[in-house]
């Protein structure tokens, strides 16, 4: 049975901003600064980062999964929906980020899983590099309660 985890939420702002292509020197800055830290103050607290790891070690493979929680994709979608188009890229870009730095987080958590005289390989995600997008269902089964 494998592992789960509880992650830290974390993100840069700026980053985040920069994704957008909105930089200090442009005249919206002010107001796509206020309106990311609104979204902030409005979904941060719904938001828990978790991961779940599975060792296998006479297979020497480790698969881990990273979710910030089913309400984001809906969220972004309700944005777009409504027309608001900013508001739908701030948070896809805030979520990517703070899915991005769970997955480093988590990854630092599994390096301590390995077992002595063994080392992690590159990352390998379904869809990435080699990796078909329906080993993700594996990966998923055993990821149910998450």
């Amino acid at each position: 049975m494998g592992e789960y985890i509880k992650l830290k939420r974390t993100f840069d702002k700026e980053a985040v901003l920069t994704m957008v292509e909105c930089y200090k020197d442009n005249p919206s800055y002010a107001s796509y600064s206020q309106l990311f830290d609104e979204l902030v103050e409005q979904y941060l607290d719904k938001i828990t980062p978790k991961g779940y790891v599975e060792v296998y070690k006479e297979q020497n493979r480790i698969e881990c999964l990273v979710t910030l929680g089913p309400d984001c994709d809906r969220w972004i979608r309700e944005a777009f929906d409504h027309y608001m188009y900013l508001e739908g890229m701030l948070l896809n870009s805030l979520f990517d980020m703070m899915l991005y730095e769970a997955s480093n987080q988590l990854y630092e958590t599994v390096k301590t899983m390995v077992p002595k005289g063994k080392h992690l390989s590159m990352r390998y995600e379904p869809g990435q590099l080699n990796v078909p997008m329906q080993e993700q269902r594996y990966i998923l089964k055993g990821c149910k309660k998450l």
